[in-house]
């Protein structure tokens, strides 16, 4: 009965009952008893990483989720519920290929998502004609030592997006003796999930500004915890969450118990200069940790500078290093069919405490970074940067050396 249990065995046939039973037991048998999921931050020396793949990708559907963050772009608005352009996927695709051969090239096991068939999908809740794609691992999983929690993501068109890595998390679980396997609840996204009324024809940024001042987002309250992982920065023995259109607070304080569990503690911050708040990651990065009398290095974008969390890391004995003003390509594009700023330009990725990935077209940003003494990886990445994120959101970082370490002593989460 215990293996029959272990096993996930049903009411099936015997023949197929003894056929999994035996599978069941070569992949237990086949455990090395690894450490293979370990990572408590952003920036301790990278062993192995999920990059994202461009297949089956399309701009979602005109739904509550993707409308809060994309109200101000037209062109993206314009094609919403569109598969995309095959040679721009064509071309993503390559550059993620490219990205990943060169963290291999550097000795960091890469592993992909599983392709999956871009469909319609339909529940008791909600329908949705497609799916958004699986370019940014970064949103789905959060990884916390040993811990991989599956986010439950408020976007219907994602809300399926974490199976396309179950193949992966299997393998970890079958190999990794210690790995923790969580899932947050999984999204029902009834449509009382979403605040009334809440997009305008006549919406302007200073509007959305005060709705936000008063933590009015997409996003409400009291029916069902949401939040994408990419709301999360990892700092050691500290989570920073960003209370944002894709985290809501029953998202946080569900997220905030489970890493507890842990060990870890989590901090609800919140940035009221943006107007289209989701991501913590293309508003700050840390990238190097204080050491001695050596202050750490926090990348920052300037609309946030005054936030409460930067001031925390100042405080903490880390330098604010300021995102240089970025090219707004994006901006002058009518092709661009994506939903992220100029300042994805920081949504770079550590390698090392030295050493950081960043796009090629960034070059004041690879400057400044160099003058502070880091080691610039550079690759072209303009065509990924449509398909949802930066190279940060483009990855999932499984395993880095190091272990939990509290960066900010005395800090105590609010009760």
């Amino acid at each position: 009965m215990l293996a029959r249990s272990l096993c996930g065995l049903g009411r099936r046939s015997v023949s197929n009952d003894i056929s999994n039973l035996i599978s069941c037991k070569r992949q237990l048998a086949t455990s090395t008893g690894e450490r293979v999921v370990w990572a408590w931050n952003e920036f301790d020396p990278l062993e192995e990483v999920i990059v994202g793949i461009a297949d089956g990708s399309a701009v979602p559907p005109n739904e509550p989720g993707h409308l809060s963050k994309v109200w101000h772009l037209p062109h993206t608005i314009e094609d919403m519920g569109t598969r995309r352009d095959e040679e721009k996927v064509r071309k993503a695709g390559a550059e993620l290929d490219n990205f990943a051969s060169v963290l291999e090239q550097r000795g960091i096991v890469v592993r992909r998502p599983t392709k999956m068939e871009n469909t319609a999908v339909k529940t008791p809740f909600f329908e949705s004609s497609m799916m958004n794609g699986w370019t940014c691992p970064r949103d789905s999983l959060l990884v916390v030592g040993n811990e991989i929690i599956e986010a439950p993501l408020c976007w219907r068109s994602r809300a399926y997006e974490k199976f396309a890595y179950r193949e992966i998390l299997a393998d970890y679980h079958a190999r990794d003796p210690d790995f923790l396997w969580s899932a947050g609840p999984h999204p029902s996204l009834p449509d009382a999930m979403f605040r009334p009324d809440y997009h305008q024809d006549d919406m302007t940024v200073e509007r959305r500004l005060d709705q936000l001042a008063r933590r009015e987002f997409v996003t409400v309250d009291g029916v069902e915890p949401v939040f994408d992982a990419a709301d999360a920065i990892r700092v050691g023995e500290h989570v920073f969450v960003l209370h944002s259109h894709t985290c809501n607070v029953l998202g946080f304080e569900w997220l905030k118990r489970q890493l507890a569990r842990n060990g870890v503690q989590a901090h609800l911050t919140f940035m009221p200069t943006v107007h289209n708040p989701s991501h913590i990651d293309a508003s700050i990065m840390p990238l190097r940790p204080p050491t001695g009398n050596d202050k750490g290095i926090v990348l920052v974008a300037p609309p946030v500078m005054d936030s409460e969390i930067v001031q925390v890391f100042k405080e903490y004995n880390w330098e604010v290093l300021e995102c240089p003003e970025p090219d707004d390509w994006m901006g002058r594009d009518p092709n661009y069919k994506g939903k992220s700023s100029k300042w994805i330009a920081l949504n770079i990725l550590a390698l090392d405490h030295e050493t950081v990935v960043v796009a090629d077209h960034d070059v004041a940003l690879i400057r400044a970074l160099e003058e502070q003494d880091f080691t610039c990886v550079t690759l072209p990445f303009k065509n990924v940067i449509e398909f949802g994120g930066g190279i940060h959101c483009a990855t999932q970082d499984i395993r880095r050396t190091g272990d939990r370490m509290n960066y900010f002593p005395g800090l105590i989460a609010d009760a």
